[in-house]
Formats: C-alpha cells, sequence, structure tokens
C-alpha cells in the first residue's frame, strides 16, 4: 500500500517567497512549531490516500489523459490563513481551469474506485500542522498581513506518495505530467 496525493507543483521561486514572506512575518515562530519543509510545500488537486501499488499504473494512465487537455495554469497570491484548529495556510487564487482540472482528476479516478470529494476545493499551500494553541498574536499578525499581488504559472502535475514516520512524513514523486 502507498499513501498517495495528486500535487501541483508550484515554481521554486514561488516556494521561496512565500517563506521570505512567512519569515518576515513572524521570525521567532520558527524556533517554536515545525514548519513545513521547502521541499514538501504544494498545492493538494486530490489526496488518494492508501492505495494498492497495482493501481499506480493505472492512476498515472489516467492523469497522463487529463493533464494532457491543459495547459499551464495561472495563479496569483491571496492571503494567509487557518483551518482551524489544525492547519495554517497560503491561499491561492486560480483560474477556473484548476478547478477544472481538480473535477475532472476527481471524476476520471472515480472509475477506479477513489471517491469524489465533496467538500469546494480551494487552493492553499499547507504551512504548518498545528500541533498546539497559536497564540494571539501569531494568528493576528497573519491575518492582518496584506500580501502583495504575484500572479505566476503552474505547469507541473504529479502523483506522490507520502511515507508517514516518526519525525513526520517525507514525499517522493511517483511520476510527473507537463501541463503543455
Amino acid at each position: 500500500m502507498n499513501r498517495l496525493f495528486v500535487a501541483l507543483k508550484l515554481p521554486d521561486e514561488v516556494i521561496e517567497n512565500i517563506v521570505s514572506m512567512r519569515d518576515s512575518i513572524n521570525p521567532e515562530v520558527a524556533s517554536d512549531f515545525r514548519w513545513e519543509e521547502k521541499n514538501k510545500l504544494h498545492l493538494t488537486l486530490k489526496f488518494l490516500g492508501d492505495t494498492e501499488e497495482e493501481k499506480n499504473g493505472n492512476v498515472i494512465k489516467i492523469l497522463s489523459q487529463v493533464t494532457s487537455s491543459y495547459s499551464r495554469i495561472s495563479l496569483e497570491y491571496d492571503r494567509f490563513g487557518f483551518f482551524m484548529p489544525r492547519i495554517f495556510w497560503f491561499g491561492l487564487r486560480a483560474e477556473n481551469a484548476l478547478f477544472e482540472l481538480v473535477k475532472d482528476i476527481n471524476n476520471d479516478l472515480e472509475i477506479l474506485g477513489f471517491q469524489k470529494e465533496n467538500r469546494n476545493f480551494k487552493p492553499h499551500i499547507t504551512l504548518l500542522r498545528i500541533k498546539r494553541n497559536l497564540s494571539g498574536e501569531f494568528v493576528s499578525a497573519f491575518r492582518n498581513f496584506q500580501v502583495p499581488g504575484r500572479k505566476f504559472y503552474a505547469s507541473e502535475v504529479a502523483l506522490m506518495k507520502s511515507k508517514l514516520l516518526s519525525g513526520g512524513s517525507v514525499y517522493s514523486e511517483i511520476e510527473r505530467f507537463n501541463l503543455t
């Protein structure tokens, strides 16, 4: 069994910029919490969960077909936010093509027995998994921060494997798909 998810890969300079913004708002917090590592920052399009390894080929085939009809996706910085009580994230605004891509991935993977996501898709990058209460100052500093508008493009989707270890999860890429 593999723990799988489908991710939109973000350009390295975008990740660097988001991390830099995060650290400039509250640099002390880096010693108090364990931020998600830069190499783990991505936009999850679909969480597949525990999956039999025999299904990998079919998942890759479907993702290859779905992504072949999409070109690069335009995104824009939005804001920092919280899914209380456990997730601190950086939100993105996206063109309709991203929502269509997510819908197509959901529909096409349902054939293999993966359940469709019923919640509305909210494009975000998880920055911190919260294990204890955050101070009011921490929450306010990020909620009140005016994120500068910045547009960028993402042009790669990846099928990722997540291995849970005692020190946290480790991600590895199984297959990458270019949005042309």
